[in-house]
């Protein structure tokens, strides 16, 4: 941006916004869009993300706008205005937040510290995650469940067992039905292709025995786990293993601060990957495969958006 101040301005406003909502212009067919788009934009405070060739775009390519339809930002950061605007209307603040904001707040701070001493840039805007009191954690039998699951997946990406005969071992496991829909498919397909892509389930595995108490620590992801750390009589399946008895045995997880702190940490080091990746950079201590596939399981522990295994997503 050639406007740091509007942009720094434009990201703290990004926190404010309390709704979105997509407006599309039919050619020959929307009369009067750009005197109602103006009325809505001035009425609900917004700023808006317009694509080119629109009755109220400014240039070519994707930009920004504010509520007076004046650019903020496009893709040269090109900016038309000053400064920006930003409030927050109180009746969008839930007076519970005061309570947890302590909580959070600290997490954060936490986390940048340590980001900071391993000299990894930091998003001082990037929020906070959910509270304690905002979360749900995956119950243990369901985390043991899945990382049973996935430790047959791993088997069969790893060449160890066929796609059938993971099938016939799920079955007769009485685990076929705690597999996906996306890993179903996989199993009645197992191309290269799709075994390179799920051999970095490790990762995720790694994350859950660490849920479960079987792994002590998480390690810095400057590198690939080591399934192979994990003593043998702790894993799902193997010879001599039964991955029911896995399953029932387990009791307990780990506290729902600690999976908090790992989701706060993984997730900061995504945003880091992710911004070193759109600026052509590398960071040379962080694996971001690692770091991806580590915040997808923290995120299914915590219910991320509530979403099942093959939807979760990372947002950064």
């Amino acid at each position: 941006a050639k406007n740091q101040k509007v942009k720094e301005l434009l990201l703290r406003k990004i926190l404010t916004l309390n709704a979105e909502f997509s407006i599309i212009e039919e050619l020959r067919e929307t009369q009067g869009i750009k005197a109602l788009i103006q009325i809505l934009a001035l009425d609900f405070d917004a700023f808006l993300f317009v694509q080119p060739r629109t009755v109220i775009s400014k240039v070519s390519g994707q930009h920004f706008l504010d509520k007076n339809l004046r650019l903020i930002l496009d893709g040269k950061g090109n900016c038309d205005i000053d400064s920006l605007d930003v409030e927050i209307n109180s009746a969008y603040v839930d007076p519970e937040d005061d309570k947890t904001s302590g909580e959070q707040n600290a997490r954060k701070e936490k986390t940048e510290v340590f980001l900071k001493s391993r000299n990894i840039k930091i998003n001082k805007h990037l929020p906070c995650i959910e509270s304690e009191n905002e979360t749900t954690v995956r119950t243990a039998r369901e985390i043991a469940e899945r990382t049973a699951v996935l430790t047959v997946i791993n088997m069969v990406a790893f060449d160890g067992m066929t796609g059938e005969e993971a099938i016939e071992y799920l079955q007769e496991n009485d685990l076929w039905d705690k597999a996906t829909p996306d890993e179903k498919l996989f199993l009645a397909d197992p191309t290269d292709d799709k075994k390179i892509e799920e051999t970095w389930k490790c990762e995720a595995i790694w994350v859950l025995m660490w849920a479960l108490k079987k792994v002590d620590n998480l390690g810095f992801p400057d590198e690939l786990c080591n399934l192979n750390n994990i003593p043998y009589k702790e894993y799902p399946i193997g010879e001599g293993n039964d991955p029911n008895n896995f399953v029932s045995q387990v009791s307990e997880s780990r506290s729902k601060s600690e999976i908090l702190d790992a989701n706060d940490l993984y997730y900061r080091l995504d945003w880091a990957c992710v911004d070193a990746r759109i600026n052509n950079q590398t960071i040379d201590d962080i694996n971001p495969s690692v770091v991806y596939h580590r915040h997808y399981a923290l995120n299914w522990l915590i219910y991320y958006m509530e979403q099942e295994w093959d939807d979760v997503s990372c947002d950064t």
